[in-house]
């Protein structure tokens, strides 16, 4: 509509300047991470690992190490959530007799962050892992392997003839056993 005799005219920016305001990056209060647990141990006589994963993608690999070794990272989608949530996610081992048992407990689960876990354990030691939702990837691991998963996925790589016995379940997802490359 064009302006009244005699009123200002409001001066529009030329297009290359309003492209090149487009262009400028504005600070975004981007993905971040912190650090829950990172832990190396001895696990004595055991022969089993539990693990109880709640949400997230976790890794496990089997290893010529005699210890375990684990860490658990928490992502979030703005650096405000991970600082106020870091507090109510705990990593909890323990050694009793023949098994250590690996809990990771959120008490506050939240859609905007997710929890990322690495466990490297022993390969002759046997796995049971209980998980909730998200992403299990397994390598190298040579007993008895017990998977709970309730929604997600499930990938197994295995070498030739290395695993004693397999009980992979998925209620919702998938899962697949393939050879190691």
């Amino acid at each position: 509509m064009p302006a009244a005799p005699g009123a200002p005219r409001r001066a529009s920016p030329p297009i290359a300047t309003l492209a090149l305001l487009l262009m400028v990056p504005v600070p975004a209060d981007a993905d971040t991470s912190a650090m829950i647990a990172s832990k190396t141990f001895d696990p004595g006589a055991a022969k089993k690992l539990f693990v109880d994963f709640p949400v997230g993608k976790l890794e496990v690999f089997g290893t010529d190490a005699k210890d375990i070794t684990f860490s658990v990272e928490l992502r979030c989608e703005r650096s405000r959530d991970c600082e106020d949530l870091v507090e109510d996610v705990r990593a909890i081992h323990e050694v009793r007799d023949d098994e250590v048992r690996l809990r990771i407990e959120d008490s506050k689960w939240h859609k905007d962050h997710h929890l990322r876990g690495k466990i490297e354990v022993p390969r002759s030691m046997a796995v049971e892992i209980k998980m909730n939702v998200d992403e299990l990837e397994i390598e190298r691991v040579e007993k008895d392997l017990e998977v709970q998963m309730s929604v997600g996925e499930v990938d197994v790589q295995v070498g030739e003839n290395s695993l004693k016995s397999v009980d992979i379940r998925v209620s919702i997802g998938d899962a697949s056993m393939r050879p190691r490359s």
